[in-house]
């Protein structure tokens, strides 16, 4: 709340220093500029003071840091000789040390440390302070608004003077007002006015109007409807709230209450001579003599304050030419920019500083409780679901076999993201009989809140869970190597030592792409590619070297010189013809360097292949894409290459063209060189981006585009159903539906296409194919109401669920955020290499997708539930996703599991997120012929749910037992179970016992329940 609080403060401020000068002005702009021109300025100051936003400039010129938080800090003071007043002569003794309190006051987010004894943060108490007042500030003008609201309630009635009703609907025309605004007359108003801001009501007093008058009066308030005054009036009254403490606010509302009268009068008496003006000006005089009690808040009056009505009156006789105004506006919103930008209240680095410190708190706790084994003091770190869902031994088990050897660690925090770089030391030698050296590795961690407090996103520390130091961390550069072995040093090298340092120096410290030299015995330098360099100085010790201590010689990064650049060219472009033509074994020795060369005859060694002139095809593209360019850019400053591979769909055999929404892609990588000492290599690609669409624009996202797009000229024949639609259609978003001579395709906002085929076979290939032969839109083809608001969601989770269908993430890529992106790349290098990316998804080799449901969506949310099949038997498996938009497209943002293992076990509301009790469209017992193979399985309902519904067979964790008799329905038999889950929760299942056409009798589940069963329904 503070942060809001300050952010509030600091608008307050910018907005009344540019309002102020113009509230002093406002006579002079109500001569120049029409009032509602006059009347949209203050409405644009009152909306800019309701964003508690700092749009501050990064580098503010003016920033101020509050000093609201007391600190106390006790010292010791230093004791000092005091003669002694008794005793022998020239003796003395020490006074005693006393304790000092000291205070000061420190900024904003000042952390509570050992020294300090105590802390008092001000700004929350004024942040608080601000909360009540806003809130009964609110809460006040609302309940007597709320009141005012009820008295008319209880005492309006409708008019029912015809002359009257006849001059209302005259004015209402004559204004060109649409709605239809009830016409009351009630004591409770002592004059007319509008009141109410969705349904308005326009309020006379119960005595009614002089007829005379009426049509002026009416065609006010008329007009105060017809330019939404009255929500006006409540922006006004939204920002005397918050900023309840500001005057000059208090004012601003003040000045555009009284110019929405101005506003008004001036469009009442325009196009009106003299003497009408006159009789206007006589007619506010009337009303003001009728007036009992002061305005109402969100309403509408005719009359004011003495001082306004003088304001009033005047203005009606004042020249009709003025200026337009929107200069004026302009002027105003550029002035506000401009202050407030150049000044911020509380830099980001205050609350950054507090929630670095949060962090390393945090990850250091964490990791001490990994080194020192402490499975209590790790708990209180992580989520409460984490560790609740696990036993201490577990918990045990899981510290001893992910981090075995982990002995120092070091924190670098990184508020920004919310999260921290651990750098981990390994001592294999504690733990093993290995004469190996330490090792340093790199890990990111993600930290969530939960109660308010820090803890560890257990879901960005997984991979670290089973990571083990067979690989040294690739350091190419000053920062990285900084970040390894600045706070830990060098690492130790145990009782292998070095038996000849410059040979182990680069292996040991993973040093790649530069040049090791040695400076005497015990120096080497190490120049990095990009021109940083070090000394590394070691010590001999027994028969040979251990590491001493590193310092920085260069810091800064240099330029490639010109010949470097002339032979990165020339391997950027042997890499881009590798990417379209493929590489061979001898070609890869004078362009790839140690690392990617062992990668690439891995990837060789994946199909056997030994001849060394063979093309290998060397792309990371998609399944089912081949590269037609590539092409390449240098950064001789940065000393790398940028490199863009575009791809398309591999052609069919018929030569025809495809038309998916991904028939053009591009994937961006970047290379990075290294010296080698028979010259300059490839050390190592990344991908930046893995597939960037073309034409994002083609994408079929409802029925209507389909139509738009129309039948191709020479369609494409394909090998399934499916493959016929996504190959000739850029569909996407939606579900296949196929039948016998259609695929009929639901988009996410519930209209449908049928896509009629008729199948084809190839004697001479014996294979089967589909030929396209038609597109029909159904009757009464519309978006269905109900799903208008979720179809982003739906649009995007189906996506992502059709990528776990086909076993291929070109199909949910496109649709995932860029942080899930760079994350799928780094899940597919640990998969395959840098070189060769699978983007196969999914669990394996088994079980596969076979079909999803949509659950519980929201705006931005959605449960996807999926069916699973391995062998004829079932699974389910749910995520929860979150749903954005990115470059306007919907996309995931992210994915969290509904359990964390396949052996986890579940809850009761787990469960049923998986086996709802409604029809969930998903099958839940396996197919007949499984059952008749497997008969013996499904011969008592309590053998047959445990059959059907995997989890169940554990009889421990899921206990079964039956509820009540046997019910006879129809032709077969219902048995009512009960299962009870961990939690103490419990869930009702019916079992059903039908004949097969064989006559064997079978169970198999009828029904999930939340409840007791009832079978009347």
């Amino acid at each position: 709340m503070t942060t809001i609080f300050w952010n509030l403060i600091q608008v307050s401020l910018t907005t009344s220093v540019v309002l102020l000068p113009i509230l002093l002005l406002c006579a002079v702009l109500r001569r120049r500029y029409p009032a509602r021109v006059v009347c949209a300025l203050w409405v644009i100051f009152a909306v800019r003071l309701l964003v508690p936003v700092q749009n501050s400039f990064p580098d503010a010129p003016v920033q101020v840091t509050p000093r609201t938080t007391l600190v106390e800090v006790q010292t010791m003071q230093t004791g000092e000789s005091v003669p002694e007043t008794s005793g022998t002569e020239n003796e003395s003794v020490i006074a005693e040390p006393q304790p000092i309190v000291e205070r000061h006051w420190m900024p904003a987010g000042t952390i509570v440390t050992a020294e300090t004894q105590r802390s008092i943060a001000f700004d929350e108490i004024l942040a608080l302070v601000w909360a009540v007042g806003a809130a009964a500030f609110l809460a006040g003008s609302m309940l007597s608004y709320r009141r005012f609201v009820r008295r008319v309630r209880c005492t309006a009635r409708d008019v029912r003077d015809p002359e009257l009703l006849r001059i209302y609907e005259s004015e209402r025309e004559r204004l060109g007002l649409r709605q239809r605004i009830p016409l009351r007359q009630t004591p409770e108003a002592d004059g007319p006015m509008l009141v109410g801001l969705v349904h308005p009501v326009l309020l006379l007093p119960k005595g009614g109007i002089p007829l005379g008058d009426a049509p002026l009066i009416l065609r006010h308030e008329l007009t105060h409807a017809k330019h939404k005054d009255v929500l006006c009036k409540m922006v006004f009254l939204l920002a005397r709230c918050i900023h309840w403490f500001n005057p000059v606010v208090h004012l601003l509302a003040w000045q555009g209450a009284q110019d929405l009268e101005i506003a008004c009068d001036q469009s009442v008496v325009h196009g009106l001579d003299t003497d009408a003006k006159r009789q206007y000006g006589q007619c506010i005089l009337n009303d003001v003599a009728r007036r009992m009690y002061g305005g109402t808040m969100l309403t509408t009056r005719l009359t004011g304050g003495g001082k306004a009505m003088k304001t009033r009156l005047q203005a009606l006789f004042s020249p009709n030419k003025k200026r337009r105004g929107v200069a004026l506006i302009l002027t105003a919103a550029f002035a506000l920019t401009l202050v407030g930008g150049c000044f911020a209240v509380t830099p980001k680095g205050t609350d950054n500083a507090a929630l670095e410190q949060e962090i390393r708190t945090t990850a250091e706790t964490y990791l001490q409780a990994i080194v020192d084994g402490d499975v209590q003091t790790l708990t209180t770190v992580l989520p409460k679901e984490v560790s609740a869902s696990r036993t201490q031994e577990e918990m045990q088990k899981i510290l001893l076999e992910a981090n075995p050897h982990v002995t120092a660690y070091a924190v670098y925090p990184d508020a920004e993201r919310a999260g921290a770089y651990v750098v981990k030391n390994w001592s294999q030698a504690l733990h093993s009989s290995l004469a190996a050296p330490d090792q340093h590795t790199v890990q990111w961690m993600q930290f969530i809140r939960e109660d308010g407090v820090l803890k560890v996103d257990v879901d960005s520390v997984n991979a670290a869970c089973t990571m083990q130091p067979t690989d040294v961390c690739s350091v190419r550069d000053l920062d990285t190597f900084q970040m390894l072995y600045g706070d830990l040093g060098l690492p130790e090298t145990g009782p292998a030592m070095l038996d000849d340092a410059a040979g182990q120096i680069e292996t040991l410290l993973g040093l790649t792409g530069g040049r090791l030299e040695k400076q005497g015995e015990t120096t080497f330098h190490y120049t990095f590619f990009n021109g940083q360099e070090i000394s590394i100085l070691t010590r001999p010790e027994g028969d040979g070297w251990k590491f001493d201590r590193w310092t920085a010689v260069q810091k800064d990064a240099k330029p490639v010189d010109a010949e470097t650049q002339k032979q990165m060219e020339a391997l950027a472009q042997g890499w881009c013809d590798a990417q379209v033509d493929g590489l061979s074994a001898e070609q890869a020795k004078t362009l790839l360097g140690t690392d990617l060369l062992e990668m690439f005859d891995e990837y060789a060694s994946w199909y056997g292949d030994s001849d060394a002139q063979k093309l290998m095809e060397l792309n990371n593209l998609p399944m089912g894409m081949t590269a037609d360019k590539a092409e390449y850019t240098v950064d001789a400053e940065a000393g790398t290459v940028t490199v863009r591979v575009h791809g398309k769909p591999a052609e069919p055999a018929s030569g025809k063209t495809t038309r998916t929404w991904f028939s053009g892609i591009t994937q961006v990588q970047t290379l990075n060189f290294g010296w080698q000492d028979d010259g300059l290599r490839i050390a190592d690609c990344t991908i930046d981006q893995a597939m960037v669409l073309d034409d994002p624009s083609m994408i079929c996202w409802t029925a209507d585009d389909v139509i738009r797009l129309g039948m191709p000229e020479r369609p494409v024949s394909a090998a399934s159903p499916e493959a016929l639609v996504y190959m000739n259609f850029p569909v996407a978003g939606g579900r296949y539906n196929v039948g016998d001579d259609a695929v009929i395709y639901e988009f996410a906002d519930g209209t449908m296409i049928y896509f009629q085929y008729e199948p084809q076979h190839n004697p001479v290939e014996g294979s089967d194919s589909y030929r396209l032969t038609g597109v029909v839109e159904p009757e009464n083809n519309e978006p269905q109401e109900h799903l208008t608001q979720f179809v982003p969601v739906i649009q995007a989770a189906n996506q992502w669920a059709e990528g776990y269908l086909r076993e291929n993430a070109l199909f949910r890529y496109p649709f995932m955020s860029t942080a899930l992106q760079q994350q799928f790349v780094q899940d597919q290098e640990q998969l395959g290499n840098h070189l060769r990316i699978f983007w196969k998804i999914g669990w394996g080799s088994s079980p596969d997708v076979t079909d999803w449901m949509l659950r519980d969506l929201t705006e931005d949310s959605v449960t996807v539930v999926y069916q699973l099949e391995a062998g004829g038997e079932l699974y389910r498996y749910a995520e929860r996703l979150t749903v954005g938009e990115q470059d306007g497209i919907p996309v995931v943002t992210g994915c969290d599991a509904l359990q964390a293992t396949w052996d986890d076990s579940l809850t009761r509301e787990q469960f049923l997120q998986l086996y709802p009790d409604d029809v969930s469209g998903l099958m839940v017992n396996p197919d007949m012929e499984y059952m008749r193979e497997r008969s013996d399985k499904f011969q008592t309902p309590e053998d047959a749910l445990r059959a059907a519904i995997d989890m169940f067979y554990d009889e421990k964790t899921y206990p079964v037992t039956r509820v009540g008799e046997q019910i006879v329905v129809g032709q077969g038999v219902d048995q009512d179970l009960k299962v009870t889950f961990p939690d103490g929760g419990e869930v009702y299942i019916t079992m059903h016992q039908f004949t097969d056409e064989g006559g064997l009798k079978l169970w198999s589940v009828g029904r999930i329940w939340e409840g007791m069963p009832d079978h009347t329904t």
